[in-house]
């Protein structure tokens, strides 16, 4: 699997340096990857056929969180590599995107829960405390964790400040490729 992620790198898009200490990501390795990722002319594909047309062989590659796991585990799709920092619990043969050559990921996984910017505090202060006593139930997490999601619990002003990190960091790897919102 490894040399199959590496490959798609051999055009001399992935520098030397990074060849030889996969860890060793800037900016422009970033933006390396972003340039590999336009050169697969990806299609848009109907949200509702994506999984199956992939399962079916019709497109060739995804990026898609954790729900196709199951599909990963029972052989009907193939996982090349994890945009996690370190491996899936639930998918540990699945490299990282590093251990297949590549620079690593520039942006995180993440969900959050919103709500409208003038909701009260009293009330995101509740939502916070729920979810966070729904998510440390064992039976949560094992449910969470089936699907290669990896829970990193955070109160809402943790939330906030991952969102508006994450947005400034797309912010700029979206411009920096010359990627324009249509």
């Amino acid at each position: 699997m490894e040399s199959e992620v590496r490959s798609l790198s051999s055009g001399g898009l992935i520098s030397e340096r990074q060849r030889n200490d996969p860890g060793a990501a800037d900016e422009s390795e970033i933006n390396d990857l972003l340039r590999l990722a336009r050169s697969l002319t990806p299609r848009p594909v109907e949200f509702r056929n994506a999984l199956n047309d992939l399962i079916a062989g019709r497109i060739q590659v995804m990026l898609i969180t954790g729900t196709l796991a199951q599909h990963v585990r029972d052989g009907r799709a193939r996982g090349l590599a994890t945009l996690l920092p370190a491996r899936s619990k639930a998918l540990p043969d699945l490299p990282t995107m590093v251990e297949s050559g590549l620079p690593p990921f520039p942006g995180i996984p993440w969900m959050g829960l919103f709500g409208p910017a003038k909701l009260p505090k009293e009330l995101v202060d509740r939502l916070s405390k729920e979810l966070l006593a729904t998510l440390a139930k064992p039976e949560v997490r094992v449910q969470i964790e089936r699907q290669a999601m990896e829970l990193n619990p955070l109160s809402a002003e943790g939330m906030g400040a991952l969102a508006k990190d994450q947005v400034a960091v797309w912010r700029k790897l979206t411009t920096d490729a010359g990627m324009v919102a249509e």
